[in-house]
C-alpha cells in the first residue's frame, strides 16, 4: 500500500511459517520491478523485517 491509495501494490504468497525477513527481499524487489515509476524514498516495516540484508537493499 502507499499513502495515496488503499490498494495493495505487491504481494507474495508462501507456505506457512516462513520468516518475514526471508520474504522481504523478494517482496521489495518485486515492488520495484512492478512499479518502476514509483520513487520509493521510505519503507516502513515492523521488527520481523529487521535484518541487515533488508537495510542494504532499501
Amino acid at each position: 500500500m502507499d499513502c495515496k491509495n488503499p490498494y495493495i501494490l505487491t504481494a507474495l504468497f508462501s507456505s506457512a511459517h516462513v520468516n518475514d525477513g526471508k520474504m522481504s527481499i523478494p517482496l521489495l524487489k518485486a515492488l520495484a520491478a512492478r512499479h518502476p515509476y514509483l520513487n520509493i524514498e521510505h519503507v516502513l516495516l515492523d521488527s520481523g523485517y529487521d535484518f541487515e540484508a533488508v537495510y542494504k537493499l532499501v
